[in-house]
């Protein structure tokens, strides 16, 4: 089970391929925000390219909480780094609770260049193909957490 799950991880050409996409105005500045976060989740569980829970910090550091406004805000808790599913849980919820749609784009920007010098014998190219009905899907999904995302703010705003 284990071999399947490690073949089933996407590759860094898949995560630059999802960047592009990101960036491509195809979306809308939540729907973006949300894609990004999602993204980031899966990169912080993809062991392919973050072996070691220790790498993890180092990465997440330099690339997304030196974005947070409170300095107390600029790292995580240790015992966060030993859960990859906490980890993104944490980061998920500081995206979309703290960075806005510029903050996300220099931070998607940072880690394509950072996945281009990490594994360059990987990247085949930089173009990338569209898929209609997969953008349709994205936006679909990505709708329904801005929604629900929305709806939560203004509940907790009450």
């Amino acid at each position: 089970m284990k071999d399947e799950q490690k073949n089933a991880q996407r590759n860094p050409e898949d995560f630059i391929s999802d960047l592009k996409f990101f960036k491509s105005n195809k979306l809308s500045v939540n729907q973006s925000v949300a894609f990004f976060a999602g993204l980031s989740f899966e990169l912080i569980l993809n062991k392919k390219i973050f072996p070691r829970n220790a790498d993890l910090e180092i990465f997440l550091n330099e690339v997304y909480l030196k974005h947070n406004k409170k300095p107390e805000d600029q790292t995580f808790k240790q015992y966060l780094y030993k859960s990859r599913t906490q980890l993104g849980a944490r980061l998920t919820r500081n995206i979309l609770d703290e960075f806005d749609y510029v903050i996300v784009k220099k931070i998607s920007n940072d880690i394509e260049e950072i996945l281009l010098a990490m594994f360059p014998e990987m990247i085949k190219s930089n173009t990338i193909k569209y898929n209609s009905s997969f953008s349709k899907g994205i936006n679909s999904w990505i709708n329904a957490i801005s929604m629900s995302n929305k709806s939560e703010k203004e509940t907790n705003n009450e």
